[in-house]
């Protein structure tokens, strides 16, 4: 009994600090998108910048959903 609350209580903690890292990884391709955004619109090419970063953000918010 006592290794299965020392499990339930690491898997607890693994989860809290998995879901907070996920959304501080999913705000910062936040604001890369902003600012790649304010880039292209000053003429700068960033269409593949943005689709890379675009395409990690989604993989970051899945991973958050499926920890949720």
């Amino acid at each position: 009994m006592k290794l299965l609350r020392e499990r339930l209580r690491q898997a607890e903690i693994k989860e809290k600090y998995g879901v907070k890292s996920l959304e501080t990884l999913i705000r910062k391709y936040d604001l890369k998108l902003i600012e790649y955004e304010e880039r292209r619109k000053k003429g700068v090419k960033m269409d593949i910048a943005i689709q890379v970063v675009e395409g990690g953000k989604k993989e970051y918010e899945k991973a958050l959903e499926e920890l949720k």
